[in-house]
């Protein structure tokens, strides 16, 4: 069985799955846990890895108010060595991390229900630029949930999903689109937050996924999951069916072994019609939960390398797997 503990930074379970696929568990998983000097005194909500300019590293967000006997409002920076407050922090929680170019060069953008650093007014979204915060326009009348990047051959969008209804001033229902310079809607409108996005080809032709709370795409029932071809919104169908039956948190694609994938993970028990506990695989052809799945939701899903080759590794609150 794979490894399974409580993850004490972000108050979680934590899993890494040594192999993924049609079998859940091969060969020896052997992992072992460092304790970091000191840690946040509330919850972590997300993370990324990250250069700010002070070389490579591990940007958490949540709710905190202090790392050991360090300031650190809800937002910090580990170095691997030691902890760093970003500015003065940020006054609500942070829910999502993401990097994107707005023409200046990547930079890290952090979202969720804060609206100022300092006498800084962010109203939910901000650009750290190294040094400072920075608003990105308006912002957004409500919390951010989300984040992806969209390119269709003109200019990179960074696509920001959440609960709100107005980006920059202007109604866009859950999710909006920021080119650098000024907020736009990005579709009809969903009617819950969008939380995850991926460009994926299902064996169709590649297209965007955007996965999430919503229930409905401009008044259509989509059920958690759409997909985005350049034109049109559609439902992912597979073997007559769509959707699923509660949140998608987290999606990436990942070649497994078995070919490239589209993992999908949140708290929902049904896939396209069949049973998946909170995580599974599809590839267009084939649909498969991974691992046995876990008995509570995944809350956060990625890749990392701990010399191995690459692993999926999951965060949530489930306390058993497989």
């Amino acid at each position: 069985m794979p490894f399974v503990c409580r993850f004490a930074v972000v108050l979680t379970a934590f899993i890494a799955l040594c192999s993924v696929g049609h079998d859940a568990y091969a060969g020896d998983c052997n992992p072992q846990w460092s304790s970091l000097p000191e840690s946040p005194d509330g919850w972590v909500f997300t993370s990324l890895v990250f250069d700010d300019g002070s070389g490579e590293s591990l940007f958490v967000g949540g709710i905190f108010a202090n790392i050991g006997e360090l300031p650190a409002q809800n937002i910090a920076r580990w170095d691997g060595e030691t902890w760093h407050p970003l500015g003065e922090g940020l006054n609500g929680e942070v829910t999502a991390l993401g990097v994107f170019d707005d023409g200046s060069g990547e930079a890290l953008i952090v979202g969720g229900s804060f609206t100022m650093s300092g006498e800084t007014d962010l109203q939910h979204i901000a650009k750290w630029d190294g040094s400072n915060w920075q608003p990105l326009g308006q912002g957004l009348n409500g919390t951010v949930r989300g984040f992806g990047t969209y390119d269709d051959g003109g200019t990179p969008l960074l696509l920001v999903g959440g609960d709100f209804t107005q980006a920059g001033g202007d109604q866009a229902l859950s999710l909006a689109a920021w080119d650098g310079e000024q907020w736009q809607a990005f579709g009809p409108g969903f009617n819950g937050a969008p939380r995850t996005f991926v460009t994926f080809d299902d064996g169709t032709g590649e297209a965007f996924y955007v996965g999430g709370d919503f229930t409905s795409v401009g008044g259509v029932e989509i059920k958690r999951l759409v997909r985005w071809d350049g034109t049109n919104w559609e439902r992912v169908r597979f073997d007559g069916e769509y959707g699923f039956n509660s949140r998608i948190e987290k999606m990436m694609v990942y070649d497994d072994g078995e070919g490239e994938a589209l993992f999908i993970a949140g708290q929902f028990t049904i896939a396209f019609g069949a049973p998946g506990k909170r995580i599974v695989r599809w590839d267009g052809s084939s649909l498969e939960e991974v691992g046995g799945g876990t008995n509570q939701r995944v809350r956060a899903m990625t890749l990392f390398d701990s010399g191995e080759g690459p692993q999926v590794h999951i965060a949530g609150d489930f306390e058993t797997a497989g």
